[in-house]
């Protein structure tokens, strides 16, 4: 058995674009995937073109992110029918292309609830799972963007990276060192 066979991964907005690709990638590689989608209509169908998983069917919810207590009940419904996830990649969006003088008040918000709170109820969701229900040493992935590339500091001793705005090695000899960060 393969270090993905244990356990889950979700994946949101898994009916197209990046998040059908993950998971797919995910199920080739032996993964069992909980796809999250407010497209109730497509995720049978991405679920069965999944690579089979020996411990039984891709688990398909239909939610949407933005909403509490759906993202509660699909996360429960997850651990209980597929197992605590190893795995979470946050893939729900939207994406309207317009001017700001164009983009209204309301599909603001309607994005700013999709792709920045559901990202944070999604991760509180599983986040609180991993800690109510200890598990075996699986490995835990984290999906980040640049911040994957170089380690942040933190309790494990690793150094910090400095703060954005610290003056480059090159400006502190020219100008005297900067802020104490």
């Amino acid at each position: 058995m393969n270090d993905y066979a244990a356990g889950c991964v979700v994946v949101t907005g898994a009916t197209s674009g990046i998040g059908l690709e993950v998971a797919r990638i995910a199920a080739a590689r032996g993964s069992r995937v909980v796809l999250i989608a407010r497209r109730a209509d497509a995720l049978a169908d991405v679920a069965a073109g999944l690579a089979p998983h020996p411990a039984g069917p891709h688990l398909g919810l239909a939610g949407d992110v933005a909403d509490e207590a759906a993202v509660e009940e699909a996360i429960s419904r997850a651990v209980a029918e597929a197992g605590v996830p190893w795995g979470l990649v946050n893939c729900a969006g939207i994406v309207r292309p317009a001017l700001l003088a164009d983009t209204s008040a309301t599909i603001w918000r309607q994005t700013m609830e999709t792709n920045l709170t559901g990202t944070f109820l999604m991760t509180r969701a599983v986040a609180t799972r991993l800690q109510l229900y200890p598990t075996p040493a699986w490995p835990r992935k984290t999906v980040r963007s640049a911040g994957g590339r170089r380690p942040v500091g933190g309790p494990a001793g690793r150094p910090r990276r400095p703060h954005p705005a610290a003056p480059s090695r090159r400006r502190q000899r020219i100008a005297g060192p900067g802020p104490p960060w």
